[in-house]
């Protein structure tokens, strides 16, 4: 590995990953040496690559928009907080990094942990690296501003936000998931099984657009104010009905309606 470069950007608002995976409260590993690298600039994210970083405005302005995108679709204050962003040139060296380090979450594009030392982003540059950075950080703003959420909850609005602000704001990879495992006639939306999974690595790339399914369906219509309650009660550490429950509140055949919806916006 080359010899890094750490760049702060001061008004950078966050980076995020494509089925990607988060681990919270874990002990801090052993410092590694090829990970002590120069800081230069002044923000509150941290970049930590292993090469040149190349100018790319796309990706830097795909990043930038993140924080406030949260913030005024989630209704909550999203504030600045220190973020470490690794990144890998190549990604042969990413997941030998990941298999040390975080052996659960092998296969990941990206991940994030949040250990003692703090917020940290893994991921490698690649054509997808926008959107593997808004998903991550994505994980990282609402652990550090809201705390713990359900994890099909967590994962499925960083799947929609790693998607930066367009009409309809479609996620690609998971319309033909979704599509094709409806058609084959063995899955339906199930938001009660979807809530039993508590483990990142127990996910799958169906769960995945599944979670993803649910937000974009939630956040499109009248249930919006379902997540947003929800997010900030989170944020003030109220005690509150667990959100299936919500859901179902506000339409007690949630599955159905999240069928029905799958349908209409494939044909868009």
């Amino acid at each position: 590995m080359t010899s890094g470069l750490i760049l702060r950007f001061g008004l950078l608002a966050a980076f995020g990953a494509t089925a990607g995976c988060a681990l919270w409260n874990r002990t801090a590993p052993p410092p590694q040496s090829a990970l002590v690298m120069p800081t230069i600039a002044a923000g509150n994210l941290i970049i930590l690559a292993d090469f040149p970083l190349p100018d790319d405005d796309a990706v830097r302005k795909d990043v930038e928009s993140l924080r406030a995108d949260l913030a005024n679709n989630l209704q909550v204050p999203i504030e600045d907080v220190p973020i470490q962003v690794h990144l890998y040139q190549d990604a042969d060296v990413y997941r030998q990094v990941v298999a040390q380090r975080f052996p659960q979450l092998t296969g990941r594009r990206a991940v994030f942990v949040n250990d003692a030392s703090g917020a940290h982003v893994y991921a490698h540059w690649s054509d997808q690296v926008s959107t593997d950075l808004r998903h991550e950080l994505t994980h990282a703003y609402l652990n550090a501003n809201i705390g713990r959420l359900p994890l099909w909850l967590d994962e499925g609005l960083a799947e929609y936000f790693e998607v930066p602000p367009q009409p309809g704001r479609i996620n690609p990879e998971h319309l033909p998931t979704l599509n094709g495992a409806l058609q084959n006639g063995g899955w339906r939306p199930n938001l009660d099984r979807l809530a039993t999974i508590d483990r990142p690595e127990a996910m799958t790339q169906l769960d995945y657009a599944e979670s993803w399914l649910w937000i974009h369906y939630l956040m499109s219509g009248q249930q919006r104010g379902v997540i947003t309650a929800k997010l900030a009660a989170e944020s003030r550490q109220e005690l509150v009905d667990p959100i299936t429950l919500q859901i179902r509140h506000g339409n007690a055949d949630a599955e159905l309606a999240a069928t029905q919806y799958l349908v209409a916006i494939s044909r868009r």
